[in-house]
């Protein structure tokens, strides 16, 4: 933040730019994990999807975060992060959602 309480260009630039990657990270997690690329139950790391898909951890992380809101992945403490067990009905939802 400036000085005067305001938020400088360069920070929302940057802030624009994260949630641009974060949603993308989503959009390339939830296709891989709809279209069964990530299998259920199989675990998955922020590093591995980060290597995979070329994109930094933070937006991984807000990603993960957004995909176990919507019951796509679990996140278990001390464990880790797993891909859901996604049924035909549930996969279903996920593509209707998305397309409205």
């Amino acid at each position: 933040m400036m000085p005067n309480g305001k938020t400088s260009n360069l920070a929302l630039v940057i802030s624009a730019e994260e949630a641009s990657l974060s949603n993308q990270a989503y959009s390339q997690i939830e296709e891989m994990i709809v279209t069964m690329q990530l299998a259920p139950e199989t675990p998955v790391s922020e590093a591995q999807l980060s290597a995979f898909l070329g994109i930094g951890r933070t937006p991984i992380r807000e990603a993960i975060q957004r995909l176990s809101r919507e019951h796509l992945v679990s996140i278990v403490p001390k464990r880790g992060i797993f891909i859901s067990d996604l049924n035909t009905q549930k996969q279903l939802r996920v593509l209707e959602t998305r397309r409205e």
